[in-house]
C-alpha cells in the first residue's frame, strides 16, 4: 500500500474502474424489527433479518414444551401434535419479513429476555431423560411450518436456521450444564433438521464475543468444532459474535482467526458468520453507539469486513437497543447516527454489487490494539453491472487527515460531456447531506475532497452526464428489460437486474430445468427505475437454471449456469 502525500493533511487514494474484484458480500443485515421503523429498514437496504430477541420466535411462546404453574418441561408434551403450537405472533414477525423482501436467518431457541432464567436456559432434555428428541422434532416443526405449510404455515423457503444463541453466556446454564451437552443438543438437533431437508444451512451457536477475543476462553468454539468433526456432525455454518472492539479492522483479525480454525478442522466449506456485533454491548448511555464516530466506526468495520475471509454480518440491531434507526416519523426513515455510517455502505453495496480495486486504506493490524482507538481510514469502491456508475465509501475513523484526492483510472466514460460526482456526507453537524459537482470527463478523474476531518464518512456516486444533463446510458427509463446474470456461469452469488418504466407488480422467480421454482427474489410492486438483485443460493447442485420475470404484461426468461 503506497500512499502519495502533499502534505500533513491531505491523503491520496486511488480507484481502478477496470479490476474487479468480486462481489460485496451480505453484510447490510440486522438483528430484529423492523417494529415500527419499516420504511427505515427498506431505506437502508437490510436484507437479511436474524429473528434473535424477537420474543414471538423463542420456541417456549409458540409451543407447550413448558407448563406455566410451575415453568417445568411439559412431560404430556407431544411435538408431533399441531394443537401444541401457537403460531399467529410468530407467523406475524416471519410474514412481515417475506411480504417486505427481508430474508428470515432463523434463531432457533431464546432470547435475552429468557436468558438465565431457570428452566429456560437448561438443557431442553426430553422428560426424565438427557436426550433431545421433542426439541429436534419442536425444530424440525418449525422448519417445516415455514418451509412446507405444516400446520396451515407457508412456504417461505427460509435457508438458514442457528442453533441456539451464546450457550457459552448467559443462555445455557453452563455452570451446571457442561458444554457438551451444548454439543449434544446441536448433533440431535441438526441431524433432525438435515434429515428433513439436506439443502437447508445449520449452524450455531453465536458464540459469545469473550470466546472469540479472549484466549482462555476459546475452548468453546474448538471443542464445538472437534465435536462436529470426530461424530461427523452437520455444520453448514459457525456463528460468532464481536463487541467492544474499538480498532474497526478487529473484525478482519478475529474473522481470519475463525477460518484458519475451519481450515485445520477440514471445514473448509463451512461458512463463517457473525450474527452479533456492534462497537459496544449493554451500555445504551454510550456515546459511540449514536454520534459521528460511531458511524465512522461501523463503515469503516464493514470496509474491513468486506476485506475480511467472511461470509456473513448480522448488526445487533436494526431498532429499539443499540439500534441503526428509530421507529418512522410521519412514514419517514429515521436514522441514528451510526445507522448514517451503516446506510452509507448499504447503498453502495445494493446499488454498485460489483466491488473494483481501491488503494489507500490505512489500519492498525496489530492483535493488541483491537479493544482501542488507532489511526483508521478506509476506503472501498464498486460498480454497477451496467458499469454505468462507480460508487466510492471512505470513512475516516480515527486520522489526522481531512482532505482527499481520489484518482479514478480507467474509467469507459471519455465520449461523455462531463462527470457528475454526487456527494453523500456525514461528520460532526452534518447528517448524509447531498450535494453535486461536475468533472471534465476523460479515462480517468482526480477528484478533490476537503474539510472531511475524522470522524467522517463519504459516499460518492460518480456517474458520466451528457451534454442535455442526463446521465449517459439513461436515468429515463422507457421500456422494460431483464437483463443477462453478473457474473455468469457463477459459483455461489450472482447479480440479477431488471428495468421497468413504470410503477408494476413485479415477480422475479428462479426455475430448475424441470420448470420448479426454487426461489422467489422480488414479488411485490415496485416503482419505475433499475434494479440489482443478488441470487445467493448455495444449497442448490451445479446446472443451468432459469430465472424469469413478470411486471404486467412483460415476460422474459433468461438461462444461467451455476458451476460448483
Amino acid at each position: 500500500m503506497i500512499c502519495v502525500l502533499h502534505g500533513q493533511n491531505q491523503k491520496d487514494f486511488s480507484v481502478d474502474f477496470s479490476s474487479v474484484i468480486g462481489l460485496i458480500k451480505s453484510l447490510s443485515n440486522v438483528n430484529a424489527g423492523p417494529g415500527q421503523a419499516l420504511a427505515g429498514y427498506k431505506d437502508a437496504r437490510i436484507k437479511m433479518i436474524r429473528t434473535h430477541d424477537s420474543r414471538p420466535c423463542d420456541f417456549p411462546y409458540y409451543t407447550n414444551f413448558f407448563t406455566t404453574q410451575p415453568v417445568q418441561i411439559n412431560p404430556s408434551f407431544n411435538p408431533t401434535d399441531s394443537s401444541q403450537y401457537h403460531w399467529a405472533a410468530t407467523d406475524s414477525v416471519i410474514t412481515i419479513n417475506h411480504d417486505n423482501g427481508f430474508e428470515t436467518f432463523f434463531r432457533l431457541g431464546i432470547s435475552f429476555n429468557l436468558a438465565g432464567t431457570h428452566p429456560y436456559d437448561y438443557p431442553p432434555y426430553d422428560p426424565n431423560d438427557t436426550t433431545y428428541n421433542n426439541i429436534s422434532e419442536v425444530f424440525k416443526r418449525t422448519v417445516m411450518h415455514y418451509n412446507n405449510g405444516w400446520d396451515n404455515g407457508f412456504h417461505y423457503g427460509i435457508k438458514y436456521w442457528e442453533v441456539w444463541n451464546e450457550p457459552d453466556g448467559g443462555f445455557w446454564d453452563f455452570s451446571t450444564y457442561p458444554a457438551y451437552t451444548y454439543y449434544e443438543m446441536y448433533e440431535a438437533v441438526s441431524n433432525s433438521i438435515k434429515t428433513y431437508d439436506p439443502n437447508l444451512k445449520i449452524g450455531g451457536a453465536g458464540f459469545l464475543s469473550g470466546s472469540v477475543v479472549t484466549e482462555d476462553s476459546r475452548g468453546w468454539i474448538t471443542n464445538f468444532i472437534d465435536y462436529c468433526k470426530n461424530n461427523n456432525v452437520p455444520l453448514d455454518f459457525l456463528s460468532w459474535h464481536l463487541y467492544g472492539q474499538h480498532n474497526p479492522y478487529a473484525v478482519y483479525v478475529y474473522s481470519n482467526y475463525i477460518r484458519n480454525l475451519l481450515d485445520t478442522a477440514g471445514f473448509t466449506n463451512v461458512e463463517s458468520f457473525i450474527t452479533e456485533t456492534n462497537i459496544d454491548l449493554g451500555k445504551s448511555n454510550n456515546p459511540d453507539l449514536d454520534s459521528p464516530k460511531g458511524a465512522a466506526w461501523l463503515a469503516s468495520m464493514l470496509i474491513s469486513a468486506q476485506m475480511a475471509p467472511l461470509d456473513r454480518l448480522i448488526m445487533f440491531r436494526g431498532n429499539l437497543f443499540m439500534n441503526l434507526l428509530n421507529n418512522d416519523v410521519n412514514g419517514n426513515p429515521s436514522y441514528t447516527w451510526n445507522g448514517l455510517g451503516f446506510k452509507s455502505f448499504s447503498v453502495l453495496a445494493d446499488e454498485a454489487p460489483i466491488q473494483i480495486d481501491a488503494e489507500g486504506s490505512v489500519f492498525i493490524s496489530d492483535s493488541s490494539t483491537m479493544a482501542t482507538d488507532t489511526t483508521n481510514i478506509m476506503i472501498l469502491a464498486s460498480k454497477t453491472v451496467n458499469n454505468d456508475s462507480c460508487y466510492i465509501l471512505i470513512s475516516n475513523y480515527n486520522s489526522s487527515y481531512t482532505d482527499y484526492t481520489i484518482n479514478i483510472t480507467h474509467l469507459p466514460w471519455a465520449s461523455a460531456d462531463s462527470i457528475r460526482v454526487t456527494q453523500y456526507l456525514t461528520k460532526p453537524g452534518v447528517r448524509y447531506v447531498e450535494s453535486v459537482s461536475a468533472y471534465q470527463a476523460g479515462n480517468s478523474v482526480a477528484i478533490n475532497l476537503h474539510n472531511v476531518s475524522a470522524p467522517s464518512v463519504v459516499l460518492l456516486k460518480i456517474s458520466p452526464i451528457t451534454i442535455t444533463g442526463i446521465e449517459s446510458k439513461g436515468n429515463l427509463i422507457n421500456t422494460f428489460n431483464l437483463e443477462q446474470n453478473y457474473p455468469n456461469p457463477f459459483n455461489p452469488s450472482t447479480i440479477i437486474s431488471f428495468q421497468i418504466p413504470t410503477l408494476s407488480k413485479v415477480s422475479l422467480k428462479v426455475f430448475d430445468v424441470l420448470g420448479r421454482e426454487v426461489r422467489t427474489l422480488v414479488n411485490e410492486e415496485k416503482p419505475a427505475g433499475k434494479y440489482k438483485i443478488k441470487f445467493d443460493d448455495s444449497k442448490l447442485g451445479s446446472g443451468v437454471y432459469f430465472y424469469r420475470i413478470v411486471a404486467g404484461s412483460f415476460i422474459r426468461t433468461k438461462k444461467m449456469l451455476l458451476l460448483k
